[in-house]
This record gives C-alpha cells, structure tokens and sequence, in this order.
C-alpha cells in the first residue's frame, strides 16, 4: 500500500507585490480526484481570505496580530481553471504556494496541534498516525521575509515563497510508514520573525488504509 504523494514537478510558488484585496493564483499539475492545496500567507493581522470552491482545513491564522495564514483544499474536478481568485478583507501584499496531492483522503489521519512562536527557528510538533502509510505535511509561515527557511532533520522541502513587509510560507513532507508518534521537526530562520507551524498527515483512500493490527492479521492469514 502506497503512501499518498505530493505531484512534483508541479507545485507553484509565486506572490503579490502589491497592497491587493484579490490575489491570481495558478492552479497546480494535477488529475481529477486529486486534492489541491493553496497555502498562503499575507501581511496583515485579522485578516479573512475567501476562494470559490475551497474549503479551509487551516482558517485566517493570525500571526501575533502582524500576518495571516489560511491553507484552502479542494477535490479537483475534470474541468479546473488556469488560475483561482482568493480574497482578502486586508489589503495587502502576499505569498503562496499551491500543490496537488494524490492518492489521499480528503480529511487528515491526524493532525498535530499547532505551534507558534517568535524566533530564529520554527519548531512543528509531534504528531501521532492510526494507520500505515501516511504523508506528512508540514507548514511554516511567518511575518514578512524569513526564506531562505532551512532544511528539516527528516522532512524535504518542497518549496517556499517570501516578499519583504510581505510573509513567508514554506511547505515540506516525508512519509510516515507506521502508525506511530512521529516527533518534532524545525527549520531555520533567515530573521528573527513571528511564525506559525502547522502539521497534517494524510492517508490513503479509505478501504487501502489500515490500522497495523488488521495489516498484521490480514499477512498472518495469508500464511495460514
């Protein structure tokens, strides 16, 4: 049973330089059934961001009144647009970073309370999966330009986008092939900023996922 997986090459970084309240976003490779993911950082504290067909599995985090995350999700459809409109009731300038993963289910197996902090370095807590088999994603963003963001001790990162008096977002994974408590992981700083990590683990389609007592006793079975 295989883990589900980031689509790379794909994935899009890119940004808005100006004090808007809509920002283009390109839509990434992807193939219907598919979960795309639009993770995306602005200036500005308290602000509410919105795009059509999305819904929010991380909801305008305020970054200690200084910056706002929100990661939006979607099942891709047969038919998706070259770009999406998100929108933003703060005016500001923005960054983004937008991906597809297949071979998942929409809700997480687990997702790992999240942390915040001030600092050189921004530090995802533990998480802890049910089942075999999982991707583990993992989010940082912060307050202006903090890139470029360091390399974690077991994840790889996937990309990252920044803008000064802008945010900074930078996305990594790994597989996690056991249920188990998989721990921290952090990543370097470019400045000492206000900072956000968010950590999610997504199993594959229901019916392929398996807690490892049934995998367990399904092999002893078969060798019966």
């Amino acid at each position: 049973m295989a883990a589900p997986t980031i689509v790379t090459p794909g994935h899009v970084a890119a940004n808005s330089n100006t004090g808007n309240s809509t920002y283009t976003v390109a839509c990434p490779t992807h193939v219907a059934g598919d979960t795309i993911y639009l993770a995306i950082g602005q200036d500005g504290g308290g602000a509410v961001l919105s795009a059509t067909g999305f819904s929010k599995l991380y909801a305008d985090i305020d970054i200690d009144g200084t910056a706002t995350f929100t990661l939006f999700y979607k099942i891709a459809g047969a038919s998706e647009p070259a770009n999406y409109t998100v929108t933003t009731t703060v005016s500001e300038r923005a960054v983004w970073v937008t991906f597809a993963v297949r071979g998942a289910q929409t809700t997480p197996n687990a997702q790992a309370t999240n942390a915040s902090g001030t600092g050189t370095t921004a530090t995802a807590n533990a998480i802890t999966t049910t089942v075999v088999t999982t991707l583990d994603i993992i989010i940082i963003s912060t307050d202006i330009i903090s890139t470029p963001l360091g390399s974690m001790t077991s994840h790889t990162k996937l990309d990252e986008s920044s803008l000064t008096s802008g945010a900074t977002v930078g996305v990594y994974y790994k597989e996690i092939a056991t249920a188990s408590t998989d721990g921290t992981d952090a990543a370097s700083l470019s400045a000492t900023e206000q900072w956000v990590a968010l950590r999610f683990a997504l199993a594959p389609p229901a019916g392929k996922a398996r807690p490892p007592v049934q995998r367990a006793l399904r092999i002893w079975t078969k060798r019966r």
